[in-house]
């Protein structure tokens, strides 16, 4: 009856050493481009805060970037909005330097150009 546990305990000790319980820091970016004219955008920091800010940039060569640290699983969250049709827009999150998801729009004022989702584990 014995030896039919060293097995269990062998397989509960390996999946014990190989769990890791520790997240790795990431650095994320926010990055907004290509408006010309003013827009909203509402974005999660590295504690899960919502902010929204008003944007005016100058020309669409302007780009909006906030870059922090943040935790493998944790939330990322951008919404803009710009109310000039004749203005367009792009969002992209990037992970480490990696691009995780992109959206955009162009002479569309009737929605919010989303981005969202969660940091994967590396």
């Amino acid at each position: 009856m014995k030896k039919s546990y060293i097995p269990f305990i062998a397989l509960l000790m390996i999946f014990g050493i190989s769990c890791n319980d520790q997240n790795t820091e990431s650095i994320v970016k926010y990055r907004v481009s290509g408006a010309s004219s003013e827009y909203h955008l509402t974005w999660v920091n590295q504690d899960g805060e919502k902010t929204t800010e008003i944007i005016q940039p100058t020309s669409a060569q302007d780009e909006w970037v906030k870059s922090f640290s943040a935790t493998e699983g944790q939330i990322y969250f951008m919404a803009a909005r710009y109310y000039n049709p004749a203005n367009r827009i792009s969002l992209s999150v990037l992970q480490n330097g990696k691009t995780l998801k992109q959206a955009s729009s162009s002479y569309d004022t009737t929605r919010y150009v989303i981005v969202s989702g969660t940091l994967p584990y590396e």
